[in-house]
Parts: C-alpha cells; sequence; structure tokens
C-alpha cells in the first residue's frame, strides 16, 4: 500500500531477512501507530491525525550498527485516477460532451476542473462530467479530475482537449432523415 491509507488499520509491511542483522528498527510518520513488530514486518493502523503523507523507513543492525534506511513512501490521499475517457478533440458548439474515470479505491468522490471557459457539470460522486465547450475562450482546454476522501484531494490527472473553433456540429443526424423525401436528387444547391 502506498496510497488511500486515510483511516485505514491493520496495514502489513515487510522485508525480507538480511542476513548478518541482529535486530531492525522501524520508524513511522505522525499520525501513523504501530501495533505489532516482528522485526521483519509490522502493523500499522493511520489514524485521523494522518492526512499527509510520509516514510515508513526501516533498517537493519548488527554489531556493527544500523544500517542505511530504506523508506517507502504512505499517503492518506487517494491515488490518481488511471485516465479520463471521452473525446479528445471537440467542435466549439459542442455542448454536452461525457466525460468519465473509473473509480479508485477508498476515494469517496472526484472533483473537476477546466480552463479557458469551459464548463463541467457532475453527477451525484463525480465518476463523470459534462462539458460544454461554447464559451470556449482558446482552442483547448484542460480538463482535470482529483479523487477525494475524508483525508484530503489526491493529485491531479488531465486530459488536454482541442477545441476546433471553425467548424460546427451537424444540426441533424442522418437518421434523422431515413423516412424522408428529398428533391430534387441529385443536388448542387437547395433541397426541399
Amino acid at each position: 500500500h502506498g496510497a488511500n491509507l486515510c483511516g485505514q488499520t491493520g496495514v502489513t509491511y515487510s522485508i525480507a531477512p538480511l542476513t548478518g542483522a541482529t535486530s531492525y528498527s522501524w520508524a513511522v510518520p505522525s499520525g501513523v501507530t504501530i501495533t505489532a513488530n516482528t522485526g521483519t514486518s509490522i502493523t500499522v493502523n493511520f489514524e485521523s491525525s494522518f492526512t499527509g503523507s510520509g516514510n515508513i523507513c526501516v533498517s537493519a543492525n548488527n554489531s556493527c550498527g544500523p544500517s542505511i534506511a530504506r523508506c517507502f513512501l504512505v499517503t492518506a490521499l487517494p491515488a490518481v485516477p488511471t485516465s479520463i475517457g471521452g473525446l479528445a478533440s471537440v467542435c466549439k458548439t459542442a455542448n454536452s460532451v461525457s466525460y468519465t474515470v473509473s473509480p479508485v479505491s477508498w476515494a469517496t468522490h472526484y472533483s473537476w476542473y477546466s480552463s479557458n471557459g469551459v464548463i463541467l457539470t457532475t453527477i451525484g460522486t463525480g465518476l463523470s462530467a459534462t462539458a460544454d465547450f461554447r464559451y470556449s475562450t482558446s482552442n483547448s482546454s484542460t480538463l482535470t479530475v482529483r479523487a477525494n476522501n475524508a483525508c484530503g484531494i489526491g493529485q491531479p490527472l488531465n486530459k488536454v482537449v482541442a477545441i476546433d473553433i471553425n467548424c460546427r456540429e451537424a444540426i441533424a443526424q442522418v437518421s434523422d432523415f431515413e423516412n424522408t423525401r428529398l428533391y430534387p436528387n441529385p443536388s448542387n444547391g437547395k433541397i426541399t
């Protein structure tokens, strides 16, 4: 475990025994309590006061003294979502484009942000967001999502979306014309 440790209890960290070691010394960050120590492994609880990050370190000891500590970074915050699904290129007239992320373990909700005038709307816990590009002030926007839990907000994941300011979405889809007759057909100008 490196991330998503907000309020978790009974988490075990271990190392392989080292030849020549007579004992091991463990150090944990503030807000982390060691509940069991076998020498080569410890079990810890992440208290409510552990809301940031820190290192769990271990060093091997013998008659010559302690070894250089080996450390593992742990954080109470949720991990970064793996990817943002959705279009990477849109027309400026697009006003209901869906973007989604897969759930992150122990995250309770997700926060979305956008740049350059793009408006984002989320529903529920925020696993998805709908983007309105009509008010964009640029030819691109960076969409950002962050996972949240009771200990805080995780690191951001970004997706840059290209915005074509010259294209316009079609008013009607081809399927809208399935039972429609157009004339003259073929045409090089106006049709009825």
